[in-house]
């Protein structure tokens, strides 16, 4: 149709919302029935006479809009039309207090606050939408429709049952009614994708993954767009609204220095202010009074390097230090690395690549020179 086709103009909008499943948490024909059989006792036989009905639509037909008007006529057949509504008032009031998601009704009322054009609609049948859409604040409504002989019902629906091609037919007609507008349409099942595809801003809610694939590749225009863009948002959603939403939410934008935490930086991330003057790091920094040459596993205080001298000065000269020239060990470095000439390699408790182990044989080296 040319009319979807043509730009719209941003707000206001033509709202389209799905019932069952998008609105409610669950299947509303099969309550509001059963809910009216228990009121009147004897109608629960009525499942039993709509059961060839239930076989038909498995075996041969598949006829959804066949098989609820037989099972309203099997167990609403006859009911007096004030039966009837004071039923639907009631079932509407529960409804609308336990039986539908929040976020849903939050968004109806977000929409309607800002000027959009609200219309309900559904597969299912009239003896109940119109007083939904009513009580939700629906500007319209679109449904099946049930046969009333004079003021007692019967049941079966006359026309089509409004699902699939015939949601897309209503939709069409309703651009035509408001040209210009831009089409929102929300839904949560495979019947809702031909009447979504039209719309500028499709929002599946409820939805599985094969859903969203099926949605994906008819060519959806914004399949799954997020519902914060649309309605404000209740802190306390459902896990199923976010999950609806979350395929197609934006990336994040980067990180920065405001937003990131310390503890979450990497050490390559935090630059040096530029003042900073350079630093020089080597693997091992040398003592801050070492004023001889630097060896590892060597670095000794100053009252160390004291008593290492007074022992080899003390010590006889005789064994190891008969071969070291005091005129010659200027510094413990080179009476040291005498000491480690003169020792006998293979020595278990010297091993030149361990500072531990160095400084151990420096002090068994001293403690024979003192004894």
């Amino acid at each position: 149709m040319d009319d979807l086709e043509n730009p719209r103009e941003p707000a206001p909008r033509l709202v389209f919302f799905d019932l069952d499943g998008t609105i409610t948490r669950r299947d509303t024909l099969i309550g509001y029935v059963a809910g009216f059989a228990l009121r009147h006792p004897l109608r629960l036989f009525g499942f039993l006479a709509a059961l060839p009905a239930l076989l038909r639509f498995l075996v041969v037909d598949r006829d959804r809009g066949r098989l609820k008007g037989e099972l309203l006529h099997a167990v609403m057949g006859g009911a007096r039309r004030e039966q009837v509504e004071a039923w639907t008032t009631a079932f509407v009031r529960r409804l609308i207090a336990r039986g539908c998601f929040r976020e849903a009704l939050n968004c109806i009322a977000h929409h309607r606050t800002v000027g959009d054009h609200l219309v309900l609609m559904s597969a299912t049948v009239d003896l109940y939408v119109p007083e939904i859409a009513a009580n939700l604040g629906f500007h319209e409504h679109v449904c099946s429709h049930v046969a009333w002989q004079g003021d007692r019902l019967e049941g079966r629906l006359i026309g089509a049952n409004v699902r699939d091609e015939e949601k897309a037919r209503q939709v069409r007609a309703l651009a035509a009614r408001f040209p210009g507008r831009r089409l929102v349409g929300y839904g949560n099942s495979h019947p809702d994708l031909n009447h979504l595809r039209l719309v500028d801003q499709a929002v599946l809610v409820n939805a599985g993954n094969r859903l969203r694939r099926a949605a994906r590749s008819g060519g959806l225009p914004a399949a799954g767009n997020r519902y914060d863009d649309i309605a404000s948002v209740d802190p306390r959603r459902s896990a199923r609204w976010q999950d609806a939403q979350r395929d197609s939410r934006p990336a994040e934008p980067a990180p920065t220095d405001r937003t990131v935490s310390l503890a979450n930086r990497s050490g390559n991330a935090l630059v040096p202010p530029p003042d900073l003057p350079p630093v020089e790091f080597t693997d091992r920094q040398p003592p801050a009074d070492a004023g001889n040459i630097y060896s590892r596993g060597m670095e000794r205080s100053a009252n160390q390097r004291a008593e290492v001298e007074r022992a080899l000065n003390q010590a006889p000269a005789s064994g190891v230090l008969a071969q070291i020239e005091p005129d010659v060990a200027r510094s413990d470095q080179e009476r040291i690395d005498r000491l480690k000439t003169s020792q006998n390699s293979t020595d278990p408790a010297f091993n030149g690549d361990s500072p531990r182990t160095s400084n151990e044989w420096l002090n068994r080296m001293t403690g024979r020179l003192s004894a």
